[in-house]
């Protein structure tokens, strides 16, 4: 979890690499590969189905790891 915008990489990488780890392994688990880093990309071959799975696997890391997000 990051505080603040994020406007660039830059930003994105000051993120708890600890949380940025965790989603990387969470989304393997749901069968989608993502760089470690965390960079997603799409392609335009891509059918609904790849689209839903993606958005399912980032919806269920959310609800799982809202704790985690949620800043106390």
């Amino acid at each position: 979890m990051r505080e603040g915008e994020i406007h660039s990489p830059k930003d994105a990488a000051q993120a708890n690499s600890d949380l940025r780890e965790l989603f990387f392994l969470d989304l393997i688990d749901a069968g989608v590969w993502l760089a470690r880093r965390g960079m997603i990309n799409v392609s335009l071959p891509m059918r609904d189905a790849e689209f839903d799975k993606l958005c399912a696997a980032v919806e269920e890391f959310v609800s799982v790891r809202k704790p985690l997000l949620v800043k106390h």
